[in-house]
């Protein structure tokens, strides 16, 4: 007697195979954008806190360039004096705080920090999705003290 698997054990196996990954795959790329968004709220507080020692030291001039923070980040570059550029993320410094921005093939999120600048808003942390990847990944925010904007 020959051992060995037949052709129809094979392709059962190889089936299984492929709804696994199937199920599995989307999971994936949700946790790795997760951990992903995890530079983006480090840097942002980052630059958030800079932020606020800014204008705590001159109340009368909002910090919108980088010359006015006093830290330096790393992993990417500034394209302008008020926009640095990650691989992932564009950060831009605004009068009432610092706005994330992140593309995604299925949509785009839109991180928001407010300074103490803010007014009404002064601390708030807002996420505004697009489309339904980026709807998402607000939600996943929502546990770090984040607001879903439009929802």
């Amino acid at each position: 007697m020959k051992q060995g698997f037949t052709l129809i054990e094979l392709l059962v196996v190889v089936l299984i195979i492929g709804i696994l990954s199937a199920v599995a795959l989307p999971q994936y790329q949700k946790s790795v954008e997760r951990s992903r968004s995890a530079e983006a709220i480090t840097n942002g507080r980052v630059l958030l806190e800079s932020t606020n020692r800014a204008l705590d030291e001159r109340p009368n001039e909002a910090p919108v360039t980088k010359d006015s923070l006093d830290v330096k980040i790393s992993g990417g570059s500034w394209t302008g004096n008020n926009v640095y550029k990650t691989k992932d993320f564009t950060y831009t410094l605004q009068a009432d705080g610092i706005q994330i921005v992140r593309a995604l093939s299925g949509g785009s999120y839109t991180l928001k920090l407010y300074n103490n600048n803010a007014g009404a808003n002064s601390g708030q942390r807002t996420c505004t999705p697009q489309g339904d990847e980026g709807r998402e990944l607000c939600q996943t925010f929502v546990s770090a003290g984040f607001t879903v904007a439009g929802s």
